[in-house]
């Protein structure tokens, strides 16, 4: 059985960096139209998990549009990671 991927921003963001074992995050963001602020989200929680790193020529001064990363584990499909807003436990009133 094969089974759909559900084509988020995430999902395009991971795609790209797959086909792309280096990757600048500007590239991302104008090839997958995501805002810097949930990709700087995204690439976060890759680099914890060990999925990317950043590369050696990437300083605290530089932007992070121009930031460079490097694709470690390539193997999963799917987005490795989900949007932290999933399991943010909103109080109903």
């Amino acid at each position: 059985m094969i089974t759909k991927i559900r084509k988020s921003k995430r999902q395009s963001a991971w795609s790209f960096m797959r086909r792309n074992r280096i990757f600048r995050v500007g590239d991302v963001m104008i090839i997958t139209q995501m805002s810097q602020q949930n990709l700087r989200l995204l690439i976060g929680q890759l680099v914890k998990s060990g999925y990317i790193e950043g590369s050696n020529n990437n300083s605290k001064n530089k932007p992070l549009t121009d930031k460079t990363f490097k694709v470690i584990k390539a193997k999963e499909v799917v987005c490795p990671v989900k949007s932290p807003s999933k399991y943010v436990k909103k109080d109903r009133k």
